[in-house]
């Protein structure tokens, strides 16, 4: 139909469509047509042809659409939109073969049938856990536990002993075949990661951490003039203060406009950033804005790609190994899973396989996450299906820092590939400031340079339990401490890791060693997920001293489009303050 979603066929498709089956022995007919009348004996030749000669054949049907991909996305002037209506419209075509009397029958029967339709939407209620439950039906099919241990989406979001496990560590976690690649006898990074305060990390998963927020000598590149730049000769990016970063000192600076400030910095600062990604250009400038603004000021580098997320990601894997800094930007993060191959056995690979005489410093940033009723395949959080491969660097934005500074970390401090995750319901969030009136931030380091913030109640008591999150269900559990201090007289510490993988878990073990007890919140499934990850380590790690570990995360089943549904499907803050307060019986 000659457009995508905001993007024109010519700005991204290179040679021609009949050329592609030619290229194949293919033979191929294009027609530029809404009559069904022309379409339907030409399709009827095709398939006779394909069916008699056993061969396969094509037909290019060139088609208009005549409103927007989804929502209000349609960029094209409304002159253009209806002039392709009044001329291409197959029912205004067919309408004019009818005799008039027969054409507003036609229409009088279909206005009523929609009609009805209406009335009948309006008075139909949401689907809710608790009609579903009246009705004997189930999100999930089968008996096992939803997600949060709750056998049934009903309206108690407070089930108990079913998941909040207590767990002692194995007294001997290793020894079952992990090999080392190095003459260390105790290698991490293979499952038996070291839990130490140990300051000289050997670079195989034991991560020191400070909290220092500006270590160095230990692989954390800070973003200020570095004397050891990174990426060969690279000098570490440092945007002095600008005007233009909106809202800077009133509090009122969003995670959206950090990143979209981020990006224009950092093409701004370096010519070998370039932005690639499906429907950027402006004025669209991206479906969640944040790529605005880029392609008016920088058009040589910013590439509208066709829908092709394996594609774009091999495009920019090969332009990293040219030696540029390609930023790629994969529209909904359900479509990770098509860029899997291109990351998991190339991009992921290629260092190893090269025996490092290769880097592929590249970016893929992504909108993850639910709670804005996309439904079932805009809504998931798959971030963990990359969580297990070396290789590469799995970093979930935050508000508890600047976000713009972990996405120029990611671009310039960094020389593996990175999957950068932005939660949805962060983007209005305003970013974290020192003056917030309830709680106090420190910050540590990992040896990659990404920061891990731990949050507490100013003077509060001491912690009595860890609550660890990420991303969004990080700023969930942010609202679940202060409900849970001032109302129940829980006193929890918060951590939020912004590296998921390769994992960064000593400031984790030492906030749980404090406490003794910890609640993992995600927003991914509960099984084989990151939540998983932890309570195993904090297994392995605190023996024989039993410490308990409670889970929430999403229900397992897909997302529902229905509020009402999605709502008891994904983690909220009512669930994250009973399951603590479970954990404190």
């Amino acid at each position: 139909n000659r457009i995508a979603q905001t993007t024109p066929i010519e700005l991204s498709l290179a040679g021609s469509i009949p050329d592609r089956f030619h290229a194949f022995g293919i033979a191929c007919e294009e027609l530029d047509s809404s009559d069904v009348l022309e379409i339907s004996p030409l399709a009827a030749k095709w398939v006779t042809l394909v069916r008699q000669t056993q061969s396969p054949g094509a037909l290019i049907l060139h088609t208009v659409r005549f409103g927007p991909h989804s929502k209000g996305d349609d960029t094209r002037p409304a002159e253009e939109i209806a002039r392709l209506k009044e001329s291409r419209d197959p029912l205004k075509i067919l309408a004019a073969r009818l005799a008039t009397d027969e054409r507003e029958a036609i229409e009088a029967e279909e206005r009523a049938l929609i009609e009805q339709a209406f009335e009948a939407a309006l008075k139909d209620e949401y689907p809710t856990p608790q009609r579903m439950a009246e009705r004997g039906e189930a999100l999930t099919p089968s008996p096992s536990p939803t997600g949060r241990g709750e056998t049934a989406l009903t309206a108690d979001p407070s089930p108990t002993g079913r998941g909040e496990t207590a767990l002692a560590a194995d007294p001997s976690p290793t020894g079952r075949g992990e090999t080392a690649l190095t003459a260390d006898p105790s290698p991490t990074g293979r499952g038996e990661t070291a839990l130490t305060t140990d300051p000289s990390p050997t670079g195989r998963g034991e991560i020191a951490l400070t909290a220092d927020p500006s270590p160095t000598g230990r692989g954390e590149i800070a973003l200020t003039a570095d004397p050891s730049p990174p990426r060969g000769g690279t000098t570490a990016f440092n945007p002095s203060p600008s005007p233009t970063r909106r809202g800077e000192g009133d509090g009122r600076t969003t995670v959206l406009q950090c990143l979209n400030l981020a990006i224009h910095q950092a093409l701004e600062h370096d010519e070998r950033v370039f932005l690639l990604g499906q429907d950027l250009l402006d004025p669209y400038g991206g479906a969640f804005k944040v790529t605005q603004g880029c392609s008016t000021r920088f058009p040589h580098r910013v590439f509208p790609t066709p829908i092709s997320e394996a594609g774009l990601v091999g495009i920019a894997a090969g332009m990293a190994l040219r030696g540029l800094l390609p930023l790629a930007e994969i529209m909904f993060g359900d479509f990770l899973t098509l860029i899997a191959d291109q990351v998991v056995n190339h991009i992921a690979k290629f260092r190893w396989m090269y025996n490092e005489a290769v880097k592929v410093p590249l970016v893929v940033r992504t909108p993850m996450g639910g709670g804005r009723g996309y439904g079932p395949t805009h809504s998931q959080s798959l971030e963990k299906l990359y969580l297990g491969v070396p290789g590469i660097h799995v970093v979930a934005v935050t508000n508890f820092g600047d976000p713009g500074d972990l996405l120029h970390h990611a671009l310039f401090g960094d020389d593996e590939p990175v999957i950068l995750i932005e939660h949805k319901s962060l983007y209005p969030l305003s970013v974290w400031e020192d003056r917030d009136p309830d709680l106090e931030r420190e910050v540590a380091w990992t040896v990659w340079g990404y920061p891990i913030y731990t949050l507490r109640l100013k003077g509060a008591p001491r912690p009595n339990l860890t609550l660890i999150a990420y991303s969004y269900m990080a700023e969930l559990a942010r609202q679940a401490m202060i409900q849970l201090a001032y109302q129940a007289e829980i006193f929890c510490e918060l951590v939020v890791p912004t590296l998921l993988n390769p994992f960064a878990d000593e400031r984790i073990g030492a906030s749980v060693q404090r406490t003794g007890k910890a609640l993992v919140i995600e927003e991914g499934t509960l099984s084989l997920g990151w939540g998983a990850e932890i309570v195993a380590r904090i297994a392995e790690r605190f023996s024989p001293k039993p410490i308990r570990v409670a889970r929430i995360a999403a229900a397992e089943h897909p997302i529902p489009a229905s509020p009402p549904l999605e709502k008891a499907t994904l983690p909220n803050v009512e669930a994250i303050i009973h399951k603590a307060k479970s954990l404190m019986v």
